[in-house]
């Protein structure tokens, strides 16, 4: 259903209020602010999104004057993977692949 929501919300613009039900651990709030932030400043190739690499994370911190923890970091590569990787299909399943 969520992955559904989220097709949804990523081909009209329009976020069901749906998605607005589902909360974050407060720990992991953070982090995925962190992330969303990186995501909007994210570069691409001309094709697709590259992926946030460790320098723009550097970059950002430094920007922001603030630290993450190599956990933290980890956290923001996985959800930029699972994120690239839910891009790839998408363009995949568009292309009839």
């Amino acid at each position: 259903m969520r992955q559904h929501l989220v097709s949804v919300w990523q081909q009209t613009g329009n976020k069901p209020n749906e998605l607005d039900a589902f909360k974050l651990p407060a720990l992991f709030k953070f982090v995925w602010e962190d992330f969303k932030e990186l995501h909007k400043a994210r570069s691409n190739n001309g094709y697709t999104e590259n992926p946030i690499d460790y320098l723009s994370i550097e970059a950002w911190s430094r920007l922001k004057n603030i630290t993450l923890s190599s956990n933290e970091i980890d956290i923001i590569r996985t959800l930029d993977v699972i994120y690239i990787n839910l891009v790839r299909k998408q363009k995949a399943k568009h292309n009839g692949n």
